[in-house]
Formats: structure tokens, sequence, C-alpha cells
């Protein structure tokens, strides 16, 4: 019984520091990420979701992310202005038709 207990024990030591060592990897592969601040009225954090995990950040400073969030958020910036440039477009091509 005693045996058991030890390796038992031995056991989580050992995932515990290897739980450590993953969360040390995660957080030296974080990259910095700027959101700017918005309007006055603005919501003050900018939420970002990728596969599942939520991440509230506060707009107007600079966050450690992983990898992939940062590439979310750009990815979310350039599809943003290119929706703006084909409405913009849009409205040129309707007023020029009037």
């Amino acid at each position: 019984m005693s045996n058991e207990k030890v390796e038992n024990e031995k056991v989580e030591a050992v995932a515990d520091t290897t739980k450590d060592k993953k969360t040390d990897a995660v957080k030296d592969k974080r990259v910095d990420l700027f959101i700017p601040k918005g309007y006055v009225n603005d919501e003050p954090n900018y939420l970002i979701s990728v596969n599942g995990k939520n991440y509230v950040l506060p707009k107007g400073k600079t966050s450690k992310v992983p990898p992939c969030v940062k590439y979310e958020y750009d990815r979310s910036v350039r599809a943003q202005q290119k929706q703006d440039e084909n409405s913009e477009k849009m409205i040129a091509e309707a007023q020029a038709g009037k």
C-alpha cells in the first residue's frame, strides 16, 4: 500500500512539472498586440475568441497574446478594411448612376 502511495505521488509530481513547462513554453511564444482606442462611447475592451477560448483585451494598451490571437485580430482588421472599400465603391457607383 505504501509503495503505491509513493508511486502515485511521484506521478503527480512529474505531471505538475510537465504542466509548468508547457505553461512556460506558451508564455514564451506570446506576442505583443496593441488595440487602439475607439470612440469615447465605445466598449473599453475587445473580445477575441479562438478555438473556444475567449480573450478580453483592453483597448489602448499593449497585451501579450498567443500568435493565433494576433493573427485573428489582424485578419479581422483586413476584412473590415476590404468591406469598407467595397462599400465605398458601391456607393460611388450608385451615385454615378443617378
